[in-house]
């Protein structure tokens, strides 16, 4: 008889095992005692060791017993039961009704364990502290290849639905076609619930419809299937609006967001701010310049847009990664897709002249630098530029190139486009239930 717990548990240890044997053992050995039918008969002799554990933990005990036949080398019982906040005498009690079987429930058969098996990758249900954590750490990746290690790890996992819409999604942004995988199925057992929780919280704050599609059509009636519907309808009616505003919607890994399909313009400048501070003046269509970056950042919100972070500008303009320019790795091919010193006349043009890129954006590459959102290599001092402009050779118009301005910088190279990452009204659809 073992005991677990606080100290002053040992100073009743004699106590419960002198008072468990009169509870319990002596009135079973005088049940079990057979009664002589003949006088041949001899009594069976079987020795049945009892072995009873006692753990106490924060004021609850468990208790719990077993009874080994020795001759036969196999577990005749195995019971264990938690009684809270009890006292000595209750644990006894307990003791000895899972001792005799006296619950008013059956009392559960022996169970045998089969041999220990090897963790497999995927097996992660109830989730798996190693599988969460790689999860996070490539859930917001641009790279296909980051979610497909997920899925070599754990093929069955959690987030496996949602890593092969992920791979779709990015190689389909980037030129590839590639169906939506299959949604994931519900599995007999006790952590499908737990799986539908899981999924929901990787999905819940994506500005990409097709993850909030994949949840639902894994979970059509599931928790949180009339947020999930609201979600997807906002997001339906908010991609109208963005494309009556003139915004592209850009797919990308972990969520997507909308970006101007144009620089603002002079025209659109002056109607929201009521001054147009281009050097390149009477061109209603041309992109504004002489803006700072605190200018740009300004009619970006008051529009209910911001500007866009370098990342996903770069993201968008190359493709996915898939170009060098705005449209084309070919420079040959580079006066189709951009104003530049070669053909620009030492002036801006109107927006939308040129090619736009795969998808859909014009002027990526050309015409004007355009502000990020970003420090320049977070110093603080400085805000990131990328696209190069009217006066810039090929070299500087490469989707790569960083160039850089205080955030009071003016110019007649210097404008902006702006992005919207939020396409729902979070006040109106919250982030839980």
């Amino acid at each position: 008889m073992t005991f677990t717990g606080d100290k002053r548990m040992r100073f009743n240890a004699v106590l419960i095992a002198f008072l468990f044997l009169l509870a319990v053992a002596v009135p079973c050995a005088h049940a079990q005692k057979p009664k002589k039918k003949a006088a041949e008969a001899k009594p069976t002799v079987v020795l049945l060791p009892v072995i009873l554990h006692v753990t106490k933990i924060e004021g609850d005990f468990t208790a719990s017993i077993k009874i080994i036949d020795v001759v036969a080398n196999e577990v005749v019982m195995s019971k264990s039961d938690i009684c809270r906040k009890c006292a000595i005498v209750d644990v006894v009690e307990k003791l000895r009704s899972l001792a005799s079987g006296e619950k008013a429930e059956k009392s559960p058969e022996p169970v045998v364990k089969a041999p220990a098996e090897k963790e497999q990758p995927g097996k992660a249900a109830g989730g798996n502290e190693m599988e969460l954590n790689f999860w996070n750490s490539v859930k917001d990746s641009d790279n296909p290849e980051d979610f497909k290690a997920y899925l070599e790890s754990y093929p069955k996992g959690s987030f496996a639905p949602l890593a092969k819409s992920r791979i779709a999604a990015l190689k389909k942004s980037a030129g590839q076609t590639s169906k939506l995988p299959p949604p994931p199925r519900e599995t007999a057992g006790g952590d499908s619930s737990n799986k539908e929780v899981a999924v929901w919280n990787s999905v819940k704050e994506s500005t990409n419809p097709e993850d909030i599609e994949v949840y639902l059509q894994a979970y059509p009636k599931g928790v949180f299937a009339s947020i999930a519907n609201k979600r997807l309808i906002a997001m339906k009616k908010a991609a109208e609006e963005a494309k009556h505003r003139g915004m592209v919607y850009v797919k990308k890994g972990g969520g997507g967001f909308w970006m101007d399909k144009y620089l603002v313009t002079q025209e659109s400048y002056d109607k929201v701010i009521g001054i147009n501070p281009s050097h390149f003046k009477n061109c209603p269509k041309c992109p504004v310049e002489q803006v700072s970056w605190t200018e740009a950042d300004t009619y970006c919100k008051k529009v209910g847009s911001v500007l866009p972070k370098e990342k996903d500008w770069k993201y968008a303009a190359s493709e996915g990664g898939k170009n060098t320019w705005a449209g084309t790795s070919s420079e040959s091919e580079l006066g189709e897709y951009a104003w530049y010193l070669v053909n620009s006349g030492n002036k801006t043009h109107p927006v939308g002249q040129k090619r736009p890129n795969g998808l859909g954006l014009y002027d990526m590459s050309g015409n004007v630098w355009e502000w990020m959102a970003d420090w320049y290599d977070n110093e603080q001092k400085y805000r990131v530029l990328g696209g190069g402009s009217w006066f810039s050779d090929a070299v500087g118009l490469r989707v790569a190139v960083r160039n850089y301005g205080t955030p009071v910088t003016h110019g007649s190279g210097l404008g902006f486009r702006c992005v919207q990452y939020y396409i729902y009204p979070l006040s109106l659809y919250p982030l839980t239930l």
